[in-house]
């Protein structure tokens, strides 16, 4: 299926089979997949023109996805781009957005997606008179856990009229007030002189990047800016994103053009492994099956390399998908994703999968 020069090599998992995989889970991107202790939860995101907020499962040892049936009287409303993530087997949702604008809000549900709790309304970040009570309200940015002081923690993203590379914490372990709390503004220029040379010690503002999270290591690569730039760096945090380090990028050479927007990144067996995006982002009027990368890099050295490892066939020509590490499986689920034209699966001559399941050769 591949061809791979130093790389580590993927195959589909045993378990990833064409019919028990893809109904009923429906087709989609701009959502959220999570690995519960003995689940894969895929929830919300974007078909068509149609906002989703429901929550669909896969639990150990099923055959196929199931709907989750909310239980409750409360649920976050439907939206795309919004961060999400599970914190021993407790999902957090955050932001995002749909035809009514963007969003702050945070969200929790500690029995699968059936119940929802509102941890903290949407609230007007620049109305606000004070301490700021949460982040300006965005979509398309990273969302993770921080286990040393029990916080989610955030960064980049847009609100359509800005790209932000800010960083905010949310303590868990608060009571009241319960508040996001900023961690750093954005980037600054280091030397130089009157505004010329140097260096930047944060990633540019930006959104539709790539993130993942390796041990206590956060790393940020790709996406795209309001002003059309589009990136292909690697960007590494020791200290939840206190502090940046500029390490490379994906792709070397000045003859390569375009970017790396709308990957999904995840970490497994000491591996950062890329998936997929496409070279441009909304400067772009119109997307070919050549405007994607048919492809994932693997970095065994912290993101420093990386390897890159052509697919033969299509499932790699999407962005906007998911690639969620399931640890205890060592396997890596990528769900949905956008090839241009639909979301992959959607059109009846669409063969690819919803769901693609890959273990480590």
């Amino acid at each position: 299926m591949f061809s791979t020069i130093d790389a580590v090599e993927l195959t589909p998992s045993p378990s990833s089979s064409f019919d028990s995989y893809r109904s009923p889970l429906s087709s989609r991107h701009g959502h959220a997949t999570v690995a519960l202790p003995s689940a894969v939860v895929v929830l919300g995101g974007l078909q068509g023109e149609k906002y989703l907020n429901d929550v669909y499962i896969l639990r150990d040892g099923d055959a196929e996805w199931s709907q989750v049936e909310l239980a409750g009287l409360m649920m976050w409303s439907p939206r795309s781009g919004f961060g999400c993530c599970a914190v021993e087997g407790v999902i957090y949702v955050s932001g995002g957005c749909n035809a009514d604008g963007c969003f702050n809000d945070l969200w929790k549900s500690e029995d699968e997606g059936a119940n929802w709790t509102r941890i903290q309304e949407n609230i007007d970040h620049f109305a606000a008179v004070g301490p700021k009570e949460s982040y300006p309200a965005r979509a398309n940015f990273y969302m993770t856990y921080k286990p040393t002081s029990n916080s989610l923690v955030l960064l980049g993203g847009t609100d359509f009229s800005e790209a932000f590379n800010d960083v905010y914490e949310f303590d868990l372990n608060r009571r009241a007030p319960r508040r996001w709390s900023k961690v750093r503004e954005g980037r600054k220029r280091i030397g130089g002189v009157m505004g010329f040379g140097g260096k930047y010690d944060c990633f540019g503002g930006r959104y539709k990047f790539w993130a993942c999270q390796m041990e206590e290591v956060l790393y940020v690569g790709g996406g795209e800016d309001l002003d059309d730039s589009v990136y292909d760096d690697v960007w590494r945090s020791e200290d939840w994103g206190r502090t940046w380090e500029k390490i490379g990028k994906v792709r070397e050479g000045k003859n390569q053009k375009g970017g790396i927007i709308g990957a999904s990144a995840c970490a497994l067996g000491g591996v950062v492994f890329l998936f997929g995006g496409s070279l441009w982002g909304r400067c772009c009027a119109s997307f070919a099956q050549t405007d994607f990368h048919n492809c994932y890099w693997s970095s065994k050295d912290a993101g420093m390399s990386w390897s890159k490892v052509m697919s033969t066939e299509r499932e790699f020509l999407r962005s906007s998908m998911t690639a969620t590490a399931v640890k205890r499986r060592n396997e890596i689920v990528m769900v949905g994703g956008w090839d241009g034209d639909d979301a992959v699966g959607e059109s009846k001559s669409d063969d690819r999968k919803i769901v693609d399941t890959y273990i480590i050769v």
